[in-house]
């Protein structure tokens, strides 16, 4: 076989595969506005959304009001949503570098047992970088403390370091109403 020979079968067969590649997708193509119009035409179909006529156009009822926040942002917002849902505070000091704080949030505070219980209170994390102030507001001297708080910023309760979800959930149970 001769060069020209041969580059005219390579071209052929490169012409083959773009001619079949383009049926294919021409196909799923042809398939999908088949099952579009399809879906169009039947209008009794229940995945279908029909309009309704203006005059059959309901109000759409109130929305039900957002329950309240269980996890504050900030200090601030934790001693506004403890007033309003007549809540004590639970905040969690932590820092980005603390070990024990990060194994906290990993396998402590997303525990179903642990998550019940905080629904008692108000939730705030508190980054002692971040807001010194509070930190030392509250006389905080290591990593993981918490401290339960009442809306009038009294303290309730003080513990610290790493818990399991057993031992910081029967903490928490001392101070729910």
């Amino acid at each position: 076989m001769n060069k020209n020979n041969l580059i005219i079968v390579v071209v052929l067969l490169i012409l083959a595969i773009v001619f079949v590649y383009n049926k294919k997708t021409n196909d799923v193509k042809a398939k999908e506005e088949q099952q579009n119009s399809w879906q169009d035409k039947n209008w009794n179909d229940p995945q279908t959304k029909v309009e309704p006529k203006r005059d059959q156009i309901v109000p759409k009822p109130a929305e039900p009001e957002a329950p309240i926040k269980q996890k504050a942002d900030n200090y601030q917002e934790a001693l506004e949503l403890s007033k309003k849902s007549n809540k004590p505070i639970l905040l969690f000091f932590t820092a980005t570098w603390c070990g024990y704080c990060v194994q906290m949030k990993n396998n402590t505070i997303p525990n179903a047992d642990v998550q019940k219980m905080l629904k008692n209170f108000v939730y705030c994390e508190i980054d002692v970088d971040k807001d010194k102030a509070t930190a030392t507001k509250y006389g905080v001297r290591s990593m993981p403390t918490y401290k339960i708080i009442n809306s009038g910023e009294s303290v309730l309760g003080s513990s610290q370091g790493y818990q399991k979800p057993a031992a910081f959930n029967s903490w928490l149970n001392n101070y729910v109403k």
